[in-house]
């Protein structure tokens, strides 16, 4: 849901960020917010407390969050703001609601502009996960998929939880006789680098795995290899693959090549 909800609000987040600091920029300016503290300056020809206040720092963190609570609740300009995300609209408890659900998940496909896929690892290794897209492209040719790894998501919010943190802590470190001191300064841009640096490093360095798996498991998809709990269910699934496709070799011939350069 939060992968969802950064990928296409993104862009209500981004104006609330603006205009939150756009505001406070011009209340602090004004006046109107008062300064929290001060901090010690030595410059050439001045000496003396300069106040400072903390709301743009504060609507830096707030505002893009709430623009982003919101933007579900906004009108849409353009296109459709009506989906079907399987996981939630399919009854997980009960296993008669969840027949029914799947039953007639095919009616949801074929009236689907677009099948997004919110990929991750373990996608491909999941018989239902294989059957939704197989289903999609036999009764919705003209659909569009799109395949949307979660960790471009993952690697957005922590970068933006890191900046954040990275200001308040700054923020706080100004405090004090000359401006927290040029050792402390320092000190906070090695500590917050070491800290940073290697997170989103890591949420990088696993994108790149991530990618590397989905073409290596795209390029030796094997339909028979696919996990799936209820042996009832499996045989279904591949009843309805042969009735569509001719065979599963066939279908797993479309995995590996014309499909794939769709994707």
């Amino acid at each position: 849901m939060m992968s969802l909800l950064i990928h296409f609000g993104w862009p209500t987040m981004l104006i609330a960020w603006a205009l939150g600091i756009s505001l406070s920029f011009i209340l602090s300016f004004m006046g109107v917010l008062p300064a929290c503290t001060s901090f010690e300056v030595h410059a050439i020809e001045f000496h003396g407390q300069v106040p400072y206040g903390c709301w743009i720092m504060l609507t830096g963190l707030m505002a893009p969050i709430a623009g982003l609570m919101v933007f579900p609740y906004l009108p849409r300009l353009h296109g459709s703001d009506t989906c079907f995300l399987d996981f939630v609209c399919i009854n997980q408890t009960d296993t008669d609601e969840m027949q029914q659900g799947i039953r007639c998940i095919g009616h949801f496909l074929a009236a689907s502009a677009e099948l997004r896929v919110l990929w991750s690892a373990p996608y491909l290794s999941r018989l239902w996960c294989v059957f939704e897209l197989a289903a999609y492209r036999k009764m919705n040719p003209s659909g569009t998929i799109v395949i949307a790894p979660i960790f471009r998501e993952l690697l957005a919010c922590k970068s933006f939880l890191w900046v954040n943190l990275f200001t308040f802590t700054f923020w706080f470190s100004r405090r004090g006789p000359e401006g927290g001191g040029g050792v402390r300064l320092l000190a906070v841009f090695l500590c917050a680098f070491c800290v940073v640096f290697p997170s989103l490093a890591q949420v990088a360095c696993k994108q790149k795995l991530d990618r590397d798996k989905l073409d290596s498991d795209l390029a030796t998809f094997d339909v028979l290899k696919v996990e799936c709990r209820s042996d009832f269910d499996r045989q279904c699934i591949h009843d309805a693959i042969i009735q569509w496709y001719g065979s599963l070799a066939a279908f797993a011939h479309m995995y590996r090549g014309p499909f794939t350069r769709k994707w």
